[in-house]
């Protein structure tokens, strides 16, 4: 398997020069010429059609709403590899893929990305009304017909996704900031020293902010403070 797919100009897993095994253009094409926010949207195209990611790239590039830095792959599993460095915010799917389906890929994605929050488009040549209840029941944000794909309805549904995404991410956060409130009243009913306290409030802090260094500040009656760090 060929793991150098992601069209970005450099190899996406050791750093070296992309090979031509995809058609490339030098111009870095997320960051060139698009005047939008500096936050960058990831977004991978998993379809095996170039003349179809060209497309996506295209409709894309002229969303005045989100900036993408958009990776190309031609099957499931290279996605799902580059999955493993490089969690994509967004993922356009096309349902029939050279080596399984969309919804073999959705279980894969579920089942190795369990704890990050992505959002994925299907895409697929035929409506059919089984299949979008399927992707969606497996996971899918969104299900959009290629013969009907125009650049509004692609962006709208991109657009959802990221939405989405920021709102599953927001929640995790809020659930882990007040299991952490909970914790640590769990902690000054059982101890009455205010260091075990104080110290064990610290660790977890920093594992909720993924920082090395917290300060706690204790105010008493006199305008003298001091810090645990």
């Amino acid at each position: 398997m060929d793991k150098r797919q992601g069209r970005r100009g450099r190899d996406l897993f050791n750093n070296s020069p992309l090979s031509p095994c995809l058609p490339y253009s030098p111009i870095p094409h997320s960051r060139s010429y698009l005047r939008r926010p500096t936050y960058m949207t990831t977004v991978f195209f998993v379809e095996d059609s170039a003349e179809d990611r060209a497309l996506y790239r295209r409709f894309l590039e002229r969303d005045d709403r989100y900036t993408y830095d958009i990776y190309e792959f031609e099957s499931g599993n290279q996605s799902l590899q580059a999955c493993q460095t490089k969690i994509p915010d967004v993922i356009l799917l096309d349902y029939r893929l050279p080596d399984l389906d969309g919804l073999e890929f959705l279980t894969r994605l579920q089942r190795q990305t369990s704890n990050s929050r992505i959002s994925v488009i299907m895409l697929t040549g035929q409506g059919d009304e089984t299949i979008a209840v399927q992707a969606i029941k497996s996971g899918a944000q969104d299900y959009l017909v290629k013969g009907k794909l125009t650049s509004d309805n692609l962006r709208r549904a991109v657009h959802g996704a990221i939405e989405q995404m920021q709102l599953m991410r927001q929640l995790k956060q809020q659930q882990e900031q007040q299991k952490l409130v909970g914790a640590i009243a769990l902690n000054i009913r059982q101890s009455l020293k205010l260091q075990d306290i104080l110290a064990t409030s610290v660790q977890q802090v920093r594992q909720l902010l993924h920082t090395d260094r917290v300060l706690l500040y204790q105010f008493t009656l006199n305008p003298l403070a001091w810090a645990l760090s």
